[in-house]
């Protein structure tokens, strides 16, 4: 197999690099069929990030980053065989990197400072290993890599890599070579992203929750070290622009983790090729979305409260897109008020949106419920393929409070991943992702319709009280 690998390697280095990149594109377009809920989730993704952006925008920055990201790992391969020539030609350094990396060369004033460089999961990332070659005056440079699971391949590609004169450090033996590395004023590179599950700080990145890796701020703060965002900006096919940006220590490592997303966010959003780099691929909101704990926010490590501080913002914007169908009665919505004000607490990221008859409106302006308010279609030819266009506003969980089946259909034609509702006895709701089944111990006939819901609400991790 390793030997298929370096003939494939061998020969993508030899094609035109048109060719590959079109080869690229091709592979692209086929990531796009094969795995079309991962497509659902990017183009999710994008929807909350450039809201003000049109649906076109969006998917050909989806596709431009799904064919970047096989460039990514074609590039990887590609490189093992480059020329010297063609390797000096893939790494630009901006002058005012050059500038930067200048005060850190042998004999300069700050050679022998420990570094911590961030690296977010762009397109040519590897590149970023080429740096101690074009730099041959600097400390060591380290960078801490996620081991391939095929022990020959990881030994090939390690021993590639290495070959630029960056020192790998696996993930899997621990971070002690890299707290060293610092120790003895060294250069440590770290790729981090915004799927750290508990490990993680809660933070917002690009307006939404997410878990955001913090141990490149940890080590800094431990060992003092000068911290810099590193961008490898794609110029054009396998040719990318290095910049680094310096980020400050702050008073605490989450405030190095937040400015360096920061950081990221306003390159993310210059314009579409510089918002293609990134792998959008990959869900990195996906914190806060058990449903066991949907309506309430994480506690563990949660630095909203700091995040909101330092981007100005007196709560956490209202970027989840929480949807709830009204029931059909005017008596049952206002029994289920409460319920709603309580998940509103619980969770001060969600933009509600509520759906119902035109009639309930007036009744439930000032009710401190609705950021918006969507009347339901009238009845006919059309009526749920409103629904059905709804799809493109991408929300992200939809509570259905109605218990008809046509209720359930309009919430599945959005194509929400997560639909919540209750499941009485006898009466099942294939179209809901998450039916909450009424516990035997409940008689659902007596019960008043807001403690069931009240029920249903902390089943799924509501902790505020009514």
């Amino acid at each position: 197999m390793l030997f298929c690998l370096k003939f494939f390697a061998c020969l993508l280095a030899w094609l035109p690099p048109a060719l590959v990149s079109a080869l690229c594109w091709f592979l692209g377009s086929l990531i796009r069929i094969v795995l079309p809920s991962r497509s659902r989730i990017t183009l999710n993704s994008l929807s909350h990030a450039f809201p003000e952006r049109t649906e076109a925008w969006r998917r050909r920055v989806f596709r431009a980053s799904c064919a970047r990201l096989v460039e990514m790992g074609l590039f990887r391969l590609a490189a093992t065989y480059f020329s010297p020539e063609r390797l000096e030609q893939t790494l630009e350094i901006s002058p005012e990197t050059r500038k930067i990396i200048g005060e850190y060369e042998a004999g300069a004033m700050r050679y022998g400072r420990p570094v911590v460089i961030m690296l977010p999961h762009m397109t040519l990332s590897e590149a970023a290993t080429m740096l101690p070659g074009q730099v041959p005056g600097l400390k060591p440079v380290h960078a801490i890599f996620r081991p391939l699971n095929q022990p020959s391949i990881n030994r090939w590609v390690t021993q590639e890599r290495e070959r630029f004169g960056a020192k790998m450090i696996s993930r899997r033996s621990g971070h002690n070579n890299a707290m060293a590395a610092l120790r003895r004023g060294e250069i440590v590179a770290v790729l981090f992203d915004q799927d750290a599950a508990s490990r993680g700080s809660v933070i917002t990145f690009m307006g939404r929750i997410a878990s955001a890796t913090d141990l490149p701020a940890l080590m800094a703060h431990r060992f003092g070290a000068d911290v810099f965002l590193m961008l490898p900006e794609r110029q054009s096919f396998w040719q990318a622009r290095l910049t680094l940006t310096p980020i400050p220590l702050g008073d605490s490592p989450v405030d190095v983790t937040i400015a360096a997303h920061d950081t990221l966010e306003a390159y993310l959003r210059r314009d579409s090729a510089t918002a293609a780099d990134w792998l959008w691929l990959h869900n990195r909101w996906n914190y806060a979305y058990k449903p066991s704990k949907r309506f309430h926010l994480p506690e563990k490590r949660n630095q909203l409260a700091r995040a909101n501080a330092m981007h100005g913002h007196a709560a956490v914007p209202r970027k989840t897109r929480f949807w709830v169908r009204l029931p059909d009665e005017l008596d049952a919505v206002t029994q289920a008020l409460p319920v709603l004000r309580a998940i509103r607490t619980g969770r001060p990221d969600f933009e509600f949106t509520l759906l119902g008859k035109r009639s309930f409106r007036a009744s439930l302006e000032g009710q401190g419920v609705a950021d918006r308010f969507i009347c339901l279609p009238s009845k006919g030819f059309g009526y749920f393929y409103t629904f059905h266009r709804m799809r493109l506003e991408y929300p992200d969980t939809f509570l259905v409070m109605s218990d008809s089946f046509r209720a359930d259909l309009e919430a599945f034609l959005t194509r929400c991943p997560q639909r919540f509702g209750i499941e009485r006895p006898g009466k099942r709701r294939l179209l809901l992702t998450q039916a909450y089944r009424i516990p035997s111990t409940i008689d659902a006939t007596w019960i008043h319709t807001t403690r069931l819901w009240e029920e249903m609400a902390r089943f799924y991790g509501l902790r505020e009280p009514l």
